[in-house]
């Protein structure tokens, strides 16, 4: 079988390219997986080897929330495994059929000019997003993971700010029409009285609620936009701590990643406990 990355000739048993290790199988994860448009396997060489894209505004993991966990781990001698591990994870994901949980392969990019690209395994259930890296790291193979979680929108903040755009609006069109009829009344002797008495309820009353409440509104335009130019998260002042539910599925989708790396490690002959681990993040232990 030839390679569509490279070209090279391959015996008809082999899952990956001798030469480059694209991946010469169908689609691993059925109705789930979305490939890009090239070759991930491709660039999953050695650490720092991936394309180089031209610039990037956010971080490789923008709007994915607050890091909980990001863990490393090195096989030492074993970088020509690192094709194999890859097809073998990518069949554990799609045996494991964890619920409601959308997986792919996607190509991060770093923030910064002319930066790096690297692949992932994005693994994502509501809230919760797992990133998974896969390299070859000199001779040594490299792992780790990273898990992220967004906290919910609070129903209460959402209604609050809808009721504060509703008063903005009837700011805007309350004091054109106490001018208006301030000025129309004004050649009425009759009316001149209540058209006074509704315009200085509105100068009076609405008027300075109305100031406050548009720079209120313009404060959190602001926020926004900067969330979003920073984070990827145009609606992060709407957001509330993350609850039990929440912190359930990210570990139980922490406890899915690892056990099905610990299962494609074993089906290798690899044993996890015998690689080097380190931790950057919050120090949480997986049950």
């Amino acid at each position: 079988m030839h390679c569509p990355n490279c070209g090279t000739e391959n015996e008809g048993a082999n899952k990956f390219c001798i030469t480059c290790g694209t991946s010469l199988a169908g689609d691993k994860f059925g109705k789930q997986y979305a490939a890009p448009p090239h070759s991930v396997n491709a660039q999953r060489a050695q650490i720092g080897s991936s394309v180089i894209e031209m610039m990037n505004i956010w971080g490789p993991f923008a709007g994915l929330g607050p890091r909980y966990a990001h863990n490393g781990y090195l096989a030492k001698g074993q970088s020509e495994k690192a094709p194999q591990l890859i097809e073998k994870i990518a069949e554990g994901f799609k045996e494991r059929e964890i619920p409601n949980t959308s997986i792919r392969e996607e190509t991060l990019v770093a923030k910064g000019l002319l930066v790096e690209s690297r692949p992932y395994f994005i693994l994502k259930r509501r809230l919760t997003t797992l990133a998974l890296y896969v390299a070859e790291f000199g001779k040594d193979l490299f792992i780790s993971h990273a898990s992220y979680l967004k906290s919910p929108i609070s129903n209460f903040r959402g209604i609050f700010i809808g009721a504060m755009l509703g008063f903005e609006l009837l700011f805007f069109l309350s004091v054109p029409g106490a001018f208006g009829s301030l000025l129309i009344d004004s050649g009425y002797g009759s009316s001149i009285g209540s058209a006074l008495a509704g315009f200085s309820f509105v100068m009076c009353c609405i008027g300075p609620l109305g100031t406050i409440n548009t720079g209120l509104l313009a404060l959190l335009l602001v926020y926004s936009i900067y969330s979003w130019i920073t984070d990827r998260d145009f609606f992060a002042a709407l957001r509330v701590p993350p609850n039990e539910f929440d912190e359930d599925d990210l570990m139980a989708m922490e406890k899915a990643v690892v056990e099905t790396v610990k299962e494609s490690l074993t089906s290798l002959g690899l044993n996890w406990d015998d690689l080097e681990k380190a931790s950057i993040g919050r120090d949480r232990r997986l049950f």
